[in-house]
């Protein structure tokens, strides 16, 4: 009797990457079985549907970037110039992976996030998330320094909607706006200016999404929560630089 071929699901994987990227989810699962030299039965004994073995296939590679955000900037225009020009190179090499993961119709970013939780792609977001905008604002008040810009009120119109909205509705629910201890004080100092709270409906923001999008909310209920205290102190009066 013919023992059966023992193949590793990373080379399987492989051979299903190279399929996808060059005939999109349409490619068969014949063809795939093909490139790596078994049968199809073998795939489906590893991966149940053609969607499961399509997303682990897809997963891009990982993107070593540690050093750049682990090292210390005095310069943020410089900090930002390498985290950039190192993240084009990185998004140059996987572009035909990524072109092929986010044109899959299924394809949501939090759900794929929940699923594969150390994808290169969620901690490559984790990473800029704290670098850009958590570390940044360890030393500074505002987004550049010691005086509101354009980016600060641009980005609060995100915040205000962010643990509202987004973490719930939208399911951007790895970490909440309040899991960032410098992220959530800036918030706060934002709110506390008379630009800003005043200007700023929660029930309003919350009552647009949750009872415009049926297909995400079909019963059109808006929460009661969350329960954050935005006039809480946030210290952040010394930070000027």
């Amino acid at each position: 009797m013919a023992r059966t071929k023992s193949i590793s699901d990373q080379v399987l994987l492989r051979a299903a990457r190279d399929v996808f990227v060059k005939g999109g989810f349409a490619a068969s699962t014949k063809s795939i079985a093909r490139r790596a030299g078994v049968s199809e039965g073998v795939l489906f004994q590893r991966f149940s549907t053609k969607e499961e073995l399509f997303f682990a296939a897809m997963i891009p590679p990982a993107a070593d970037l540690s050093g750049l955000f682990r090292k210390r900037h005095k310069d943020g225009y410089k900090a930002f110039s390498a985290v950039t020009l190192a993240m084009l190179d990185y998004f140059r090499a996987t572009l035909p992976v990524l072109i092929t993961l986010i044109a899959h119709p299924s394809f949501r970013f939090e759900e794929f996030a929940s699923r594969h939780p150390d994808s290169p792609l969620v901690t490559l977001r984790r990473q800029i998330t704290h670098f850009m905008l958590e570390e940044r604002l360890a030393g500074r008040r505002y987004l550049f320094g010691g005086r509101l810009t354009e980016a600060d009120v641009r980005l609060w119109v995100t915040l205000a909607r962010f643990d509202a909205v987004y973490v719930t509705h939208f399911k951007a629910n790895v970490r909440r706006l309040v899991d960032y201890p410098n992220l959530w004080g800036y918030a706060r100092d934002l709110y506390q200016q008379p630009a800003f709270g005043p200007t700023t409906n929660f029930d309003h923001i919350k009552r647009h999404y949750y009872t415009t999008h049926p297909h995400l909310n079909p019963h059109r209920i808006v929460p009661a929560g969350p329960l954050l205290d935005w006039s809480q102190p946030h210290g952040r009066e010394s930070l000027s630089a």
